[in-house]
């Protein structure tokens, strides 16, 4: 599987654009928002290598993506071994783009309890978690 984006007319719904993203592996996204440049930023799991290594069995992503060129603008990957990371929520609030999401890992030192959700921050302009 992989992620397309598409951009329809406001007047007919006809095709403007179309984006493509994906690993060798099964991506998905489950969130999309746009901020006030409307950039779009993406937020799912993959089960590949989006940037960097695979890090458990599925990994969350997050990714900001150009709306005139469909270039990817940055590109985050988390995971923790052996376990499941998934971006179910997104936000985008002044310089700040926030993921909520769900892992049977451990983020910053913290012991994995079963499921565990967690909410990260990153910068909007450059994908640095804050």
């Amino acid at each position: 599987y992989d992620i397309v984006l598409l951009k329809l007319s406001k007047t007919d719904g006809s095709l403007v654009s179309k984006y493509r993203f994906g690993t060798t592996s099964e991506d998905k996204c489950f969130t999309m928002a746009k901020d006030a440049d409307n950039n779009i930023y993406i937020s799912g799991y993959t089960k590949g290598a989006f940037s960097g290594a695979l890090a458990g069995t599925i990994d969350m992503f997050v990714m900001r993506v150009n709306p005139t060129t469909g270039n990817v603008d940055w590109n985050v990957q988390l995971g923790k071994a052996a376990a499941e990371t998934t971006g179910i929520a997104l936000a985008v609030n002044g310089s700040n783009v926030y993921v909520c999401g769900k892992t049977t890992g451990g983020f910053d030192g913290n012991a994995p309890t079963g499921s565990d959700y967690f909410v990260l921050r990153f910068d909007k302009d450059t994908g640095n978690r804050n």
